[in-house]
């Protein structure tokens, strides 16, 4: 139909046009969600999500931690089974390996502990040959302890001590992660009602006591 024959058939039906010919669509309708005002939250639904956040945090957290342990531990006996020693006992050999003689206190700085943990975990490994311990020529009041070949024997062929994997796994952080980590794991020992103070074995060595109901 031409448009002039259009127009005048809308016309006779009582349609208004506008000056310009066809009706113009309308403007689309303003959202009803765009105009409604934001809804504040209750403090009831927001205590409820912050307690949802948190208990996914402490999920989180409590998987991690599982795992760790789970991993550490399952490498201790792994080790414990291969080798006849124990993880710290390993720990301690593989230090030694390069055949170079320690002090005690240069034992523990290598080991990150204290000496008198490192003077337990010596007097084990003397007790069943794999190092010895013989006073410096040097300094008369220094005690050098060294790998013996059965130590070396044995630190050669057995896997990595859960300590040493624990230890790479740390120094990839970075700084200030490794900090914070430091700063959690502080505070989370404070909770736990943990002597700051105290110096605990090394990993996964059982204390004099422990292994005498052992046996």
């Amino acid at each position: 139909m031409p448009s002039g024959a259009l127009v005048g058939y809308v016309r006779t039906r009582g349609i208004d046009l506008p000056s310009s010919g066809f009706p113009k669509s309308a403007p689309p309708a303003r959202s009803r969600r765009a105009l409604s005002p934001p809804i504040d939250m209750t403090p009831m639904q927001k205590k409820r999500d912050a307690g949802r956040a948190n208990d996914e945090a402490l999920r989180d957290t409590m998987r991690a931690i599982r795992s760790l342990v789970a991993l550490l531990g399952q490498s201790a006996r792994t080790v414990e089974h291969r080798t006849g020693v124990t993880n710290a006992q390993l720990f301690v050999l593989q230090l030694l390996a390069d055949g170079v003689p320690h002090s005690i206190n240069e034992i523990a700085a290598l080991a990150l502990t204290h000496q008198s943990a490192v003077s337990i975990i010596v007097s084990r490994l003397e007790r069943a040959g794999l190092v010895s311990r013989t006073r410096s020529a040097e300094d008369a009041r220094r005690v050098d302890v060294a790998i013996t070949a059965a130590g070396r024997k044995l630190a050669r062929k057995a896997p990595a001590a859960a300590t040493t994997r624990l230890l790479d796994a740390l120094k990839l952080l970075p700084k200030a992660e490794l900090r914070r980590l430091a700063a959690s794991l502080g505070t989370l020992s404070t909770a736990l009602g943990i002597d700051a103070d105290s110096e605990p074995m090394m990993l996964f060595e059982p204390t004099a006591r422990a292994q005498k109901h052992a046996k």
